[in-house]
């Protein structure tokens, strides 16, 4: 029994596309003048190219948001959570000196704006 390859394993983690919505019909011309800048003709193949770029964009995000591990986390997840104890370190090591040389400096600020 050989195992399956990375495709094999992805193909399995593939996400059900989106369902893509039924292009509008196309208006009726009429032969009067019209007031509009575009052609009802040019807006119906813009909005099919938008929808058609919409559903791409779509798509790939689910794809890039595979989830892994447990089939539950995603990468971010897993990186936020081990990152989360290396930056408590960081504050509680940093913070109190960051935050009080920003108070130092606008007392002194105050002090030189109030005539100090």
């Amino acid at each position: 029994m050989t195992e399956p390859s990375l495709e094999e394993i992805a193909a399995t983690f593939q996400p059900t596309p989106a369902p893509v919505a039924a292009p509008a019909p196309a208006p009726v011309m009429s032969t009067m003048p019209s007031d509009e800048l575009i052609s009802g003709q040019t807006a119906v193949a813009a909005a099919g190219a938008l929808g058609a770029l919409a559903s791409t964009l779509v798509r790939e995000k689910m794809e890039h948001s595979l989830p892994m591990g447990n089939g539950m986390r995603t990468l971010e997840s897993m990186v936020v959570e081990a990152m989360k104890p290396l930056l408590k370190e960081w504050l509680d090591t940093n913070l109190a000196g960051i935050v009080e040389r920003i108070v130092q400096a606008e007392v002194e600020k105050l002090t030189k704006r109030l005539g100090g």
